[in-house]
């Protein structure tokens, strides 16, 4: 095998005499080194191959700055679009006020408080609760190397509805926001990074919420109402048997079912609201974290409260207002009298206390505005608080609960309060102060659902409270 293998290479050897010399020199020649061309060539492939690798190079440092500048703007507009979407939620009239000052519309750059959609650092515990507000004043070089990252973007905010404001579509309640983030790389190259996002925008009145009660859970509960002694019997059956009007039985009826749900549903938060007060009163020496979880608490619960009674009330005013176009004494006087009289003076009872609770609701949430309070809240936090004691209190101006003059004291003074300090609401106050300066038919028409709340109140709820003394008497109660 070993002389096998060697013998192609002996035999070379061997025969190397028969080639001719002239061939033999030439070979020698060429095992001696390479020509000028042959070298020349060499090094201009050389050259490209060194130029395309630089090139390459320097092309990868730039993807990486670009990389890095492009999270950054990326984390930017994440970061504002959380805090539009919470702001929209908190605060109505949020393109309301950027109509009314466009140098919100402005590029300002997100340092120093310059622009006022990137005050916070970041968030926690969403949708309340920013944390590191940097008291106030936006990102500054507190912030280390965060403050030195951000330094060189800068932001715009732009907004417009999905549909005309006369459109009868849902859509024209949406608004697009369109976050735009500019910025410069090390080597002056301009950068620009656009996100948008679409935030709710109340225009007007929105519909209200209606009450979800099925068709025959309502039927039931009416004849379990109106004619309990008749277990087992369809309401249908339970008319035949009593000869009631049927129309005019399911229009009381309905008053009667929901006056009653309402009265179970207020005991039961009024309850809840009482047990807090329990667990709250102990600690109020002591503010702390838990304290101010408690009062948080109960100022929802109580706010929860009056939309109830807002909600369950207007949905059985309309077929109260239905009882009271076609009620005569013969069609109403099969239907019992102690449900009938019942569900109407429940009605009448407690469409008065609505105001009660939307002022317990603005004191509630006001008591969290004590500055015991104010290192146990978070950013966010302040801001709701703030914008729900505001809301209460403009729903009992626009009432006529709350005298104009005492308004204007009141918003000049949170003005005062909040210049130089947190420019959103410096313009938020302005705003409002300009409003209250003229009339309350003024501030019920400047925000949105106002005008709808008011008139339901004013027009249908209490309206239609007077009419029960005089519904009663037609059925020959008292």
């Amino acid at each position: 095998m070993g002389e096998s293998a060697q013998r192609p290479q002996t035999m070379f050897f061997t025969n190397i005499g028969k080639y001719p010399k002239r061939f033999i020199e030439e070979l020698v020649r060429q095992e001696k080194g390479f020509t000028l061309l042959e070298l020349l060539i060499a090094l201009v492939i050389l050259l490209v191959i060194a130029g395309v690798f630089f090139t390459l190079l320097r092309s990868s440092t730039q993807t990486i700055t670009l990389t890095s500048n492009s999270f950054a703007a990326i984390t930017i507009g994440s970061k504002v679009i959380t805090d539009l979407n919470e702001e929209s939620n908190v605060e109505g009239t949020l393109i309301e006020t950027t109509q009314e000052f466009p140098e919100l519309k402005t590029q300002d750059s997100v340092i120093e408080a310059q622009s006022i959609y990137y005050r916070y650092l970041k968030d926690s515990k969403p949708p309340w609760g920013t944390i590191d507000p940097a008291i106030e004043k936006g990102l500054n070089q507190e912030f280390g190397t965060a403050f030195d990252q951000l330094k060189p973007f800068k932001l715009q905010v732009s907004f417009n509805r999905l549909a005309d404001e006369n459109s009868s579509t849902p859509q024209k309640h949406i608004a697009e926001a369109v976050i735009r983030i500019d910025w410069a790389e090390k080597d002056g190259q301009k950068r620009c990074y656009t996100i948008k996002t679409d935030l709710l925008s109340p225009v007007g009145a929105m519909p209200s919420e209606k009450i979800a009660m099925k068709k025959d859970v309502l039927e039931q509960k009416i004849r379990e109402t109106f004619f309990p002694d008749l277990a087992g019997k369809s309401l249908d059956q339970a008319i035949t048997e009593t000869g009631c009007d049927r129309d005019m039985l399911l229009e009381i009826g309905k008053v009667g079912v929901y006056t009653s749900e309402l009265l179970a549903g207020l005991a039961t938060i009024t309850s809840d609201i009482n047990d807090l007060v329990k667990l709250r009163k102990p600690l109020i020496k002591d503010p702390s974290y838990k304290l101010a979880e408690i009062q948080m608490e109960i100022a929802r619960k109580t706010e929860c409260g009056a939309s109830l009674i807002y909600k369950i009330l207007l949905e059985a005013s309309e077929s109260l207002q239905k009882v009271k176009d076609s009620a005569t004494s013969s069609n109403i006087g099969s239907i019992p009298q102690a449900p009938y009289v019942s569900g109407l003076k429940t009605f009448e009872i407690v469409s008065g206390e609505i105001i009660k609770w939307i002022k317990n609701t603005q004191q509630e949430y006001e008591y969290l505005l004590q500055e015991g309070f104010s290192p146990y809240l978070l950013g966010r936090e302040k801001i709701y608080i703030k914008s729900k004691t505001l809301d209460a209190k403009r729903l009992l101006v626009a009432l006529g609960k709350i005298p104009l003059d005492k308004w204007k004291t009141l918003v000049q003074q949170e003005k005062e309060k909040v210049s130089g300090r947190n420019p959103f609401y410096e313009r938020l106050f302005l705003h409002e102060e300009k409003i209250a300066a003229q009339n309350i038919e003024t501030i019920k028409t400047s925000y949105p659902n106002l005008t709808k709340v008011v008139d339901d109140l004013d027009n249908k709820i209490w309206k239609l409270a007077k009419e029960v003394p005089g519904l009663i008497a037609l059925h020959g109660g008292t």
